[in-house]
């Protein structure tokens, strides 16, 4: 896997308005541009490239490659991602799965806040090398929490 910060050839983007969020997920090809935070590309399941927006916070833009970009790219390799954050207790890991702002960033972080250790935030990578016992592995994905500033106290 490589990431690439810039992206040297603009034509990649040719044909669609920078001033607009916009995302083309092709079998073999991620674009997205994110006003304010960067455009990104992710192709053939093994290269990222990203370009920050003049006027982007570096957090921020960064943000967007660990996050859509990297899940496209992992769905280009053939893995199977849930939207979903967790937390581990009894040993096992307990996956909170929702829409956007529904919550799930919020209640992993108050069950963290109660002792729990947080798994994962935002993006889960699921597998079953053993189909025939029926066992499912979980792996988190970056470790980062992203919380809404009116979630943020918690």
């Amino acid at each position: 896997l490589w990431i690439r910060h810039g992206i040297d050839d603009d034509s990649l983007f040719e044909g669609n308005d920078p001033r607009r969020v916009w995302h083309e997920f092709l079998p073999d090809r991620f674009r997205l541009n994110i006003p304010g935070a960067g455009r990104y590309l992710a192709r053939s399941g093994d290269l990222i490239l990203f370009k920050e927006a003049p006027d982007a916070d570096p957090s921020t833009a960064r943000v967007y490659v660990l996050t859509i970009t990297m899940a496209a790219l992992l769905m280009q390799k053939g893995r199977f991602l849930l939207h979903a954050s967790g937390i581990v207790h009894g040993g096992r890991v307990h996956l909170f799965m929702g829409d956007s702002g529904s919550g799930k960033s919020s209640l992993m972080a108050e069950l963290r806040r109660r002792g729990h250790p947080a798994f994962t935030d935002d993006v889960c990578v699921v597998s079953s090398p053993d189909a025939s016992d029926g066992t499912v592995v979980a792996h988190a994905s970056y470790p980062m929490m992203k919380l809404l500033p009116e979630s943020a106290p918690i």
